[in-house]
């Protein structure tokens, strides 16, 4: 190949590559987080089946208005725990999260039946109680907090 055929090449394989990149990463959390929302185990068992990154989240980090959560968090914060499980039994990462919750932080975000029992998986499969989130709490400080508020009426000023 000639440098100037070289050169038409990468500049028309780029934008494929940014493309693959994209749908590797951010389609395939997308497509696992509709299922997700969708309550629709099968769906997110087919789409496991297809290559992609089970810790991605769905948008562009510089999007911020978007909710950007890995599947493993949307799943934490719907509560459907055969899908935690799919998902955990695949590789899903428990303690990381940049731009959103991490699971662990999820679960305790919402009320549903079986909060108890999505909270004792996530930390039977290793989400680290301790560990703080980008306001500098940690889940338990924040449920605490959260109790002591909705319950009991009383207010505290959580300190990082």
């Amino acid at each position: 190949m000639k440098k100037k055929e070289k050169l038409i090449f990468i500049i028309i394989m780029i934008p494929v590559w940014i493309l693959l990149l994209y749908e590797y990463n951010c389609g395939y959390a997308k497509r696992l987080n509709n299922a997700i929302e969708s309550n629709s185990e099968s769906m997110v068992v087919k789409i496991l089946k297809f290559p992609g990154n089970i810790n991605s989240i769905p948008h562009i980090p510089l999007l911020w208005d978007l909710p950007n959560d890995t599947p493993l968090t949307k799943a934490s914060f719907e509560g459907n725990i055969n899908i935690i499980k799919i998902l955990l039994d695949n590789g899903a990462s428990m303690n990381t999260s940049k731009y959103s919750w991490r699971p662990l932080e999820a679960a305790l975000m919402r009320y549903y039946p079986n909060k108890l029992e999505v909270v004792k998986l996530l930390i039977e499969y290793g989400a680290d109680v301790n560990l703080k989130n980008f306001d500098g709490y940690t889940p338990i400080l924040i449920e605490t907090e959260k109790v002591l508020r909705e319950k009991n009426g009383i207010k505290i000023k959580m300190r990082s």
